[in-house]
């Protein structure tokens, strides 16, 4: 049988043991497009897409205003 977690349980359990956030986007959207887990909630069927995720800039703020 094929555990069903929702995204949060599954990724607090794979970043227990991961070395970085990029090894655990990578493990949870193996895990999940693979089949190995099964999503529930929210994201019950949902697939993830890695390829499309693109860094965002980072936001500087500076007494409460953005810089």
């Amino acid at each position: 049988m094929v555990p069903r977690v929702t995204i949060a349980e599954l990724v607090r359990a794979v970043a227990e043991f991961a070395q970085s956030d990029a090894e655990v986007a990578a493990t949870v959207a193996h895990m999940v497009n693979t089949g190995s887990v099964r999503l529930r909630g929210k994201f019950a069927g949902a697939r993830i897409d890695l390829g499309s995720a693109q860094p965002q800039p980072l936001l500087v703020m500076s007494r409460g205003v953005a810089a």
